[in-house]
């Protein structure tokens, strides 16, 4: 399953995955109202043989080298992004933005668990939503022995850079 956490999904969905779109854009439209960064999320169930083909495709679109390098990137990512299905949106406060004040004061629910390893919170979530910066340590900080944890059924939303995941083990799960 991938999920995608950008706006244009809604100009990318079938009718049949429209079910949400007017709550989704009910809370969208809150969230930004308080000035928080917004996200829509929307999924796609692939086969595997049906992501390799594309991904070959795209790895063939990303290594190339000229003037119709981001139009090929654009044509491939396309042919992916479509008939999705809207699960909902998502919103964060956009504290880490440069000159952003970090608070280090975090209040958690009375139902909130601490986790030990990452592997313990991949193991227990059924959302996991990964919002850090890209650094050497950040870098494929969810890898395959990472994912071998991950809760049957749970979901996985990445809003920062693709580095951070070893994203081709996410298709062998």
């Amino acid at each position: 399953m991938i999920l995608w956490v950008y706006s244009i999904i809604f100009d990318r969905l079938p009718q049949n995955g429209k079910t949400y779109l007017e709550d989704t854009t009910k809370h969208l439209n809150e969230y930004g109202d308080n000035g928080l960064r917004t996200l829509a999320l929307a999924y796609k169930k692939l086969e595997e043989s049906e992501f390799s083909d594309w991904n070959n495709e795209f790895l063939k679109a990303k290594s190339s080298i000229g003037s119709d390098r981001d139009v090929n990137l654009e044509r491939v990512s396309d042919m992916m992004e479509r008939d999705l299905i809207l699960v909902g949106a998502t919103a964060v406060e956009d504290k880490l933005q440069k000159g952003g004040q970090v608070s280090r004061s975090i209040i958690f629910p009375p139902t909130a668990r601490r986790m030990e390893t990452l592997n313990d919170l991949m193991a227990a979530s059924d959302v996991i939503s990964l919002h850090c910066a890209l650094t050497d340590e950040t870098v494929q900080i969810i890898n395959a022995e990472c994912l071998q944890n991950i809760k049957p059924g749970a979901y996985l939303v990445n809003t920062g850079s693709n580095q951070l995941l070893d994203d081709l083990q996410l298709y062998f799960l």
